[in-house]
């Protein structure tokens, strides 16, 4: 299941991941890839430029996945969460 908004109103257009989970017997299997690109896709379809989301710091496999498509994770000062900022544009590229 993936979950998303897009902020259209902001400049520059933004996505936010709100979810993206697989269930616990079909894990391993490269569903939240699918998913996660499957977001990544519709954002760039709709002119966004960039993805991000909230990630629980323990949720160390969501925080590989992020970065492995490309996304920075930012540690920031939440002692429970990151933010994970895929960029669709490369003037937003760190």
């Amino acid at each position: 299941m993936a979950a998303w908004r897009i902020y259209r109103a902001t400049i520059p257009i933004l996505c936010r991941s709100d979810i993206v989970a697989v269930d616990n017997a079909h894990r391993h299997n490269g569903y939240g890839l699918a998913l996660k690109k499957f977001v990544i896709d519709t954002a760039r379809a709709a002119g966004a430029a960039a993805v991000t989301s909230r990630v629980d710091r323990r949720n160390v496999r969501m925080l590989a996945l992020n970065e492995l498509v490309g996304g920075v994770v930012d540690q920031g000062d939440d002692p429970d969460n990151c933010i994970c900022v895929i960029s669709l544009d490369d003037s937003l590229a760190t």
